[in-house]
């Protein structure tokens, strides 16, 4: 079976690469074919503790700035712009993380989904008011990537990931 082949930019002159060549990337200076993609990212994932939310920023950081640096394009972290006489206590947003608080009130794998939906449903009426009122004009309109950091990992599980991301 022969191995796929990607085509790039490398010089402004297009080319056709193997997957293993994907890992010289950097080293290459290779470019996307159809020029850059800008994006938003947010990661859900389970309230933990300081490290475990630390290491979240952290990955939310690299991925950032390997993206920027491999020329793909610009990654920005989901903002949710806070008004304190509306906080609400489900949605724990900080630096492109959304953590779920779940430690109390989640006695199982059905619980923890149903958290995500709700603190979900909210980012998503925060986004959609900030998208009306043009609080960010330029990035409100770029594509979310949402990244899951689930303790569980049945097939139930991805369903409902699925689920909450088609809700989102």
């Amino acid at each position: 079976i022969q191995q796929s082949r990607l085509k790039v930019k490398r010089l402004n002159q297009e080319m056709r690469i193997t997957q293993s060549a994907v890992s010289f990337w950097k080293l290459l200076n290779l470019q996307p074919l159809n020029g850059v993609k800008d994006f938003r990212i947010m990661i859900v994932t389970m309230k933990g503790f300081r490290h475990y939310r630390d290491q979240c920023f952290d990955l939310v950081n690299n991925i950032i700035e390997s993206y920027k640096s491999s020329h793909m394009g610009d990654i920005y972290k989901v903002e949710i712009p806070t008004d304190d006489s509306k906080t609400n206590e489900l949605v724990l947003m900080e630096n492109g993380v959304l953590e779920v608080d779940c430690i109390e009130n989640c006695q199982n794998e059905k619980d923890f989904w149903a958290a995500v939906n709700n603190s979900l449903s909210s980012v998503a009426k925060q986004l959609q008011q900030s998208y009306l009122q043009q609080l960010d004009p330029d990035r409100s309109n770029l594509p979310i990537l949402l990244l899951f950091i689930s303790p569980f990992s049945s097939v139930s599980s991805l369903i409902e990931m699925t689920l909450a991301t088609e809700n989102f």
